[in-house]
């Protein structure tokens, strides 16, 4: 971290900027025992192992251990006893730190630069100080960075793009699509790069969608082979045991990979993985409760979500099971299996009936039509959880009812400056969570959906990450890894909803989208995106009076409608030269599925 030297400056000079030099675990301190500094080689090492190598010698040397306490606080405070001239330090309490300080005098407009080389792995060969030479430090840092940028921009251009007259809905969706690409480690995604870096089903059932809806199917291929190593011999897909959870989300998961890619090879290699997990929940399902249990029919309680509290029959853990459920249904229609159609049907309206019935208990327990997260709980922060009903596995409209109340109950008693506020372990803001809300708005078509990403994006670090949890005071982390996977993933995956989405036949252009994108001379764009009906492209020219949409959709899949919506009401429609009725109004308008040149008049 940047430290500033305690001595006094001249007006208009810098003096003495110093970096610390320590390993870093963002979330806790990385003990040292051993730490020195080799002159010759330019070079520090911890414990052995070599850390960094300058690329020139510092003007000042400090270490220090435990009894004479952190550099940070005797680069600040010159009067603190040092350990002069050392170049080696030991500390039993693994408490070793040292600084480079280079001292350095700036005028106006100049800049100085110091560089640095770090080994990735431990045991560098050769030694870092021949690869990284002083008299051509800057010239490799140079290289490198030239080189990592321009293979970041190429990767990037990959796949979807998308093109927003609005730098933070563009820089959102750009920044969080190469960070995505950064949580992908070969045969798995993580959530998270330090506490979190380790693989759930959970997780893994928005971040694996996401990697396909950016285009990168070949990396979601890759984890998703792995899902039927993860599956015990009686069919649980395990991330962790008490986790209810996962063999729906884990068959959903596997499902949407082949409707977004349609490859039947794939698919039919993970069938037999798809009926055992079916058939696991079937066993597990509480059947001999009695009549008027409001938790008869339903998975057993368990951990499930960690942040919906401790152990309980989670409502959570049975819609993500129907989802499955269903989402296998269509994969043996597909493959002509109808008796596993019929019994995946048969299973997935059985724990629907048990949900319903559960619901109605919960009604007339609280007097009102909502649905907690679990039989006995009232609408807490918990709550949230069910909106995966709406979002991701579209089982219930968010304009249902029941849905839409919880959803405004949600709302109202649970957001803070636009943002859902947990309040259950995850105590925070919740980014991902308030974006999974944000979903349902969308749904509806509530602009407020709009509303709710920009106060998140507002929330944001200037490198545009997220916590888990956010400190609603101070806005820092309040919880969890400091650079949230799943965070990363809901930008994409709303970003690319508010552009183009499935709504079960049809293909959705912009369902809530702000009046000033459509300024005369914008364009807005979709290159190349995934989606159920193949590879969809669109460009939307705003002039003056007129929008006009040239789209290319995938022939083959083409869906059986196209929805386009605009912020503001247009008077008339031409499809492809023929023009179309449109009420008074109109604000949306459906169109043929082949549908390839649509323009809309606004006057």
């Amino acid at each position: 971290m940047p430290l500033r030297d305690s001595q006094p400056r001249p007006p208009g000079r810098e003096r003495g900027d110093s970096r610390s030099v320590r390993p870093a675990n963002a979330e806790t301190l990385c003990a040292i025992n051993r730490l020195e500094y080799d002159r010759r080689s330019r070079t520090f090492r911890a414990d052995g192992e070599a850390i960094a190598c300058l690329g020139s010698d510092p003007g000042r040397l400090l270490l220090s251990d435990y009894l004479h306490g952190d550099v940070a606080i005797q680069l600040r405070d010159g009067r603190r006893e040092r350990l002069e001239g050392a170049e080696a330090v030991d500390e039993p309490f693994g408490l070793a730190t040292g600084a480079a300080v280079f001292d350095v005098e700036l005028g106006a407009g100049e800049a100085h630069r110091v560089t640095f080389a770090s080994p990735l792995q431990p045991g560098t060969h050769p030694p870092l100080d021949r690869m990284f030479p002083a008299e051509s430090s800057a010239a490799l840092v140079d290289a490198a960075l030239a080189g990592q940028l321009e293979s970041w921009r190429a990767l990037t251009a990959e796949g979807m793009t998308v093109s927003i007259p609005d730098e933070t809905y563009q820089r959102a969706f750009d920044v969080n699509k190469a960070y995505l690409l950064l949580l992908f480690d070969g045969r798995s995604i993580t959530p998270g790069v330090s506490t979190y870096h380790m693989m759930w089903f959970r997780d893994a059932a928005y971040l694996v969608p996401a990697l396909e809806k950016i285009g990168r199917a070949d990396m979601a291929a890759d984890v998703l082979g792995t899902y039927p190593d993860r599956q015990t011999p009686d069919g649980y897909f395990r991330s962790h045991s008490g986790e209810w959870d996962s063999n729906g989300q884990a068959m959903y998961t596997l499902v949407h990979h082949w409707k977004i890619t349609r490859d039947d090879s794939f698919i039919k290699g993970a069938y037999p993985s798809l009926m055992r997990g079916a058939r696991w929940i079937d066993s597990r399902l509480m059947t001999g409760l009695p009549e008027g249990d409001p938790r008869r029919g339903l998975l057993p309680p368990g951990i499930s979500a960690e942040h919906f509290g401790m152990g309980d029959t989670y409502y959570w853990d049975d819609l993500w099971a129907i989802g499955g459920l269903l989402a296998v249904r269509d994969v043996a229609l597909e493959l002509g299996f109808h008796g596993d159609a019929g019994y995946l049907e048969r299973l997935a309206a059985r724990i629907r009936d048990s949900l319903e019935s559960s619901w109605a208990s919960v009604e007339r327990r609280l007097g009102r039509r909502v649905i907690p997260i679990a039989p006995g709980r009232d609408m807490d922060s918990g709550s949230v959880g069910v909106v995966c009903a709406v979002y991701p596995l579209r089982l219930m409209r968010a304009s249902e009812e029941i849905m839409k109340n919880t959803l405004d109950e949600i709302v109202e008693k649970h957001f803070y400056r636009n943002a859902f506020y947990h309040a259950i372990l995850h105590c925070g803001l919740n980014a991902y969570l308030t974006l999974q809300v944000a979903q349902c708005l969308l749904d509806r078509r509530e602009p407020y959906a709009l509303e709710v990403f920009e106060s998140l994006a507002g929330m944001a670090t200037p490198t545009m990450t997220f916590p888990e949890a956010i400190n609603p005071l101070t806005g820092g982390g309040a919880y969890g890894d400091g650079h949230h996977g799943w965070a990363v993933c809901e930008f994409v995956n709303f970003l690319r909803n508010v552009m183009l989405n499935e709504e079960d036949d049809r293909l959705v252009l912009l369902p809530l989208a702000k009046e000033e994108w459509f300024a005369p001379g914008n364009t807005l764009s979709v290159e190349r995106a995934p989606t159920f009906f193949g590879q969809v492209s669109y460009t939307a020219t705003c002039s003056e009076g007129s929008v006009t949409f040239e789209i290319s959709t995938d022939q083959v899949r083409a869906p059986a409608r196209i929805e386009i919506n605009l912020p503001f009401a247009f008077s008339s429609c031409l499809v492809d030269g023929s023009r179309v009725d449109v009420p008074a109004g109109a604000r949306r308008v459906e169109v043929p599925g082949r549908a390839s040149r649509v323009r809309l008049d606004t006057e």
